[in-house]
């Protein structure tokens, strides 16, 4: 799937804010950096884009697509789009691959299993949360 009409200027404003709006077969992201477009398109985090060049994060862009009428351009439809839109232009490959990382397991460390003074247990369910 790739965008009708697409186009990417380097956006060199200096400013720090940024905008990603993705209105009904369109996607409108300005002073976005390349890292920030990686993660909309793939949908993860950014603590998972390893191997990356330093100008990731630090050159920005401004991105205007419109999808073509009639794609049914769902967010799905766009995210896959911003991928090949990335490919494209930008030449980027991404391999997907599995890595140990570190687990860090919380335990009460008092015997009698009694939270810190300023600690209270929740009342939420935390059960099958990611």
């Amino acid at each position: 799937m790739a965008f009708e009409v697409a186009s990417i200027k380097r956006n060199l404003s200096g400013e720090t804010r940024l905008r990603f709006e993705t209105p009904p077969g369109n996607l409108t992201a300005i002073n976005v950096p390349l890292r920030f477009a990686i993660r909309q398109a793939y949908r993860i985090p950014e603590a998972r884009i390893v191997g990356d060049p330093a100008w990731l994060d630090t050159e920005r862009f401004d991105i205007q697509a419109k999808a073509a009428s009639g794609t049914g351009a769902t967010s799905d439809n766009l995210r896959a789009m911003l991928r090949t839109l990335l490919s494209e232009r930008f030449s980027l490959a991404v391999r997907m691959e599995e890595r140990e990382m570190p687990v860090y397991s919380l335990r009460l460390a008092r015997a009698d299993r009694k939270l810190g003074p300023n600690l209270h247990e929740s009342s939420a369910d935390c059960t099958g949360r990611s």
